[in-house]
């Protein structure tokens, strides 16, 4: 087996700008190599959960919006859900996002909505995040704050097109690292499991980080691809509680 390591291609750039990293997953998916020391052959965890609103819509008496996520105030390394209680899901739901930089982002939640998943990427300004929903008379307003990563994070952001298939473009978000060191991505393959999701080692990737200890990484698929799941995690154990985050999965 070779022990190479691949690393995603970079062109030059300034240190506290992200340099253009991507790779194929037709390359990834031809390596077999063994995992080094300290890393698990095969990981293990449980997909499933509760819906990402845990708030009941009896604690709000008109509509509203709050943010559901791991942390008290979202991570620009986190995944996280805006949430709209007590307004109608079976309707469309207009969704303005002013950023702290002045951008502004509009959606447009199609009827049967449960809530808009927010991704925020490396280059996404830290700092207060203003949000509007409307839905015909009804309207609400909310702030929260984008701040810092508690530690370092690896998140897969899937292309806008649900489900996910050969051919599309996926991204792999890093935040939280030693600024402008190499880290490494550990690549796992799905196995069947009833109960789990159950990854097998495959190979690794070396990433380049800027001065702010981020890095974007563009993995592309092609059509001939075949569809499955991949998982990738920076510090792989026996037991990834947050797996979920890091598969990259292509339906056929």
């Amino acid at each position: 087996m070779s022990s190479t390591t691949p690393t995603a291609s970079a062109a030059p750039s300034p240190t506290d700008e992200l340099r253009d990293q991507r790779i194929s997953l037709h390359d990834l998916a031809r390596r077999r190599d063994a995992p080094p020391a300290g890393v698990a052959r095969q990981l293990s965890y449980y997909p499933g959960g509760d819906g990402p609103c845990n708030q009941e819509e009896s604690a709000f008496s008109r509509p509203s919006i709050y943010v559901s996520g791991f942390h008290e105030q979202p991570e620009i390394g986190e995944r996280f859900d805006l949430c709209f209680p007590r307004f109608d899901p079976s309707r469309e739901l207009s969704v303005l996002v002013q950023l702290p930089n002045g951008r502004t982002i509009e959606k447009s939640l199609a009827p049967d909505w449960s809530s808009l998943r927010w991704q925020p990427r490396p280059t996404d300004p830290l700092g207060t995040y203003r949000v509007t929903a409307r839905q015909g008379e009804a309207s609400a307003s909310a702030m929260f704050q984008l701040v810092e990563s508690s530690g370092p994070t690896l998140r897969v952001i899937p292309p806008d097109s649900i489900p996910p298939k050969p051919g599309d473009t996926f991204e792999i978000a890093l935040v939280g690292y030693p600024p402008s060191q190499p880290a490494r991505i550990h690549v796992y393959s799905e196995l069947t499991s009833q109960q789990n999701a159950t990854h097998r080692y495959r190979s690794s990737l070396t990433v380049s980080m800027n001065s702010k200890g981020r890095a974007l990484v563009i993995i592309t698929t092609m059509p001939s691809d075949k569809p499955g799941c991949w998982h990738f995690i920076s510090v792989p154990t026996e037991d990834d509680e947050d797996g979920f985050n890091n598969d990259l999965c292509l339906l056929g």
